[in-house]
């Protein structure tokens, strides 16, 4: 199976996105989850806002404001 790189973001970790086919690959630093479209974008996205999180740049889930 050959593995193309869709997405690539550099930062506190660095996050992949790989699609082969119907078939998608995240990597977030040394973790890796292979699935299905919608596994990958549930992995990406939490891989992203964590990343964004460490670096300071997005408030922790705890720090939302609820609007309440």
């Amino acid at each position: 199976m050959s593995w193309k790189l869709c997405f690539e973001r550099k930062g506190a970790f660095l996050v992949q996105l790989h699609r082969s086919g119907s078939h998608y690959r995240v990597r977030y630093g040394f973790q890796e989850w292979d699935g299905t479209y919608e596994n990958a974008a549930k992995h990406l996205g939490e891989a992203l806002m964590h990343c964004l999180s460490c670096e300071g740049a997005l408030d922790g889930p705890d720090d939302v404001e609820t609007g309440e």
